[in-house]
């Protein structure tokens, strides 16, 4: 196709700026994770180690809709993990629970996102 204006060789590149967006968020969510309390920075660490070990290609983790039960255990797991740390021993059962659950699927959530991004396709087309 023939254009009477000059284009750059890059422009055909869409989103070039798409991966310093993505580490100026990662460096907003680091700065935000280190206001944590120490209980919740230990449980958010977990969090991490369990979703980094779901984190391949095919992982049930990245399905439109994941599956209940998979979080479920995988939020037990975490549980049994954090149960004997002093700084749990405050936190009441339910709530530790709750906590658990949050930051597990605010984590894999972000960890989607980041895919979907990385790939080009938004959350419509997974």
């Amino acid at each position: 196709m023939y254009h009477k204006e000059f284009y750059p060789f890059y422009t055909a590149y869409a989103q070039a700026g798409l991966f310093d967006g993505q580490q100026a968020q990662d460096r907003e969510f680091e700065l935000m994770k280190s206001y944590y309390p120490s209980a919740a920075r230990r449980v958010q660490t977990q969090v991490e180690r369990e979703c980094d070990r779901m984190d391949y290609e095919g992982s049930r983790i990245y399905d439109q809709y994941p599956d209940k039960l998979m979080l479920y255990h995988m939020c037990r797991k975490i549980r049994e993990k954090v149960s004997g740390m002093s700084e749990m021993e405050s936190l009441s059962g339910d709530f530790l629970d709750d906590l658990i659950q949050v930051l597990l699927f605010q984590e894999i959530s972000r960890r989607r996102c980041r895919r979907n991004r990385c790939r080009g396709r938004g959350l419509w087309r997974l």
